[in-house]
């Protein structure tokens, strides 16, 4: 009897960059699966997207399509764990939301599997994705507070302040815009006064 299978791929836009293709994995699959005897039914890729949230279109749709076809699917490949998700939560409740269709989780590049020693590499990488995830979310707020002490606004320019274009690196805080922050500077010093009100 052939087995039935599909695989997800998942790059960030900085996986894309350094050449961890979205074609790369997908042929890793389609090649792991044929040495085992798996036919694959679909491929559900998702791009430039991150693995930190469990409600992913591309991967719902995917869980949708198991419970379509329930009965009918043996296996999910993927190139590594953390394509499938980047914390251990959402890693094992994905995993078992597949088991209730049948489905079990293939990486094609990790030696887990029903032994012991599988299921505790298992918990180990997905741990290891979330750490990874924690180190550069840990990360980017620090450089969000090192810019604000350095007076840089890391987000969008308040009114009546220049806005950085698309692709331009902001290096100086921001500047005034006239004459319109010193209407706005002016607005602000008379509603200040109490003399006037929003409405």
């Amino acid at each position: 009897m052939i087995k039935h299978g599909i695989i997800y791929c998942r790059v960030s836009s900085k996986e894309q960059i350094e050449g961890t293709s979205l074609k790369s994995q997908e042929s890793a699959c389609r090649e792991f699966a044929r040495k085992n005897g798996v036919m694959i039914d679909r491929v559900f890729v998702r791009g430039r997207e991150s693995a930190k949230f469990a409600d992913r279109p591309e991967l719902l749709e995917l869980l949708d399509y198991c419970r379509k076809h329930k009965g009918e699917l043996d296996t999910l490949f993927v190139w590594k764990l953390d394509r499938l998700a980047r914390n251990v939560n959402d890693h094992f409740n994905i995993k078992a939301a597949l088991l209730k269709y049948g489905v079990g989780v293939v990486s094609v590049t990790e030696p887990i599997d029903s032994k012991p020693e599988g299921k505790l590499l298992e918990t180990i990488l997905a741990g290891l994705a979330q750490f990874d995830n924690d180190v550069r979310a840990m990360r980017t707020v620090q450089g969000m507070r090192k810019k604000l002490q350095d007076g840089l606004h890391p987000w969008k320019a308040p009114i009546g302040y220049r806005t950085v274009t698309k692709g331009e690196k902001k290096t100086e805080p921001d500047a005034p815009v006239q004459p319109l922050f010193s209407l706005l500077q002016k607005a602000w010093k008379m509603f200040a006064t109490g003399a006037y009100t929003k409405g």
